[in-house]
């Protein structure tokens, strides 16, 4: 109404603002927000919870600091996500 372009700039910067806030509570309390969640329940599947996060993280943060080969990062990080996922993390052929 007031033709500011600095009311429209601050207004896009709010709603950023607010979608931030929004998607950091989901992840502090691992459900998603209302106006997230679809008819069929939420948008995104999660493909770990967040335990099983933290978990894989600590695995792969270790396996930077003391593995010296890029294919070993690799391979444990297939193995890992596996493993968090389904329980078990086996090696197949393809791999």
């Amino acid at each position: 109404m007031s033709g500011d372009g600095c009311l429209r700039h601050e207004a896009k910067r709010a709603d950023k603002a607010a979608q931030t806030t929004r998607e950091m509570h989901e992840n502090r309390v691992g459900q998603p927000s209302a106006d997230t969640v679809g008819d069929n329940g939420p948008v995104v599947e999660r493909v770990l919870t967040r335990k099983q996060a933290v978990h894989a993280r600590t695995v792969l943060n270790y396996v930077a600091a003391h593995a010296p080969h890029r294919e070993v990062h690799l391979a444990v990080l297939m193995l890992t996500l596996r493993a968090a996922r389904a329980g078990t993390g086996n090696v197949t052929g393809q791999d």
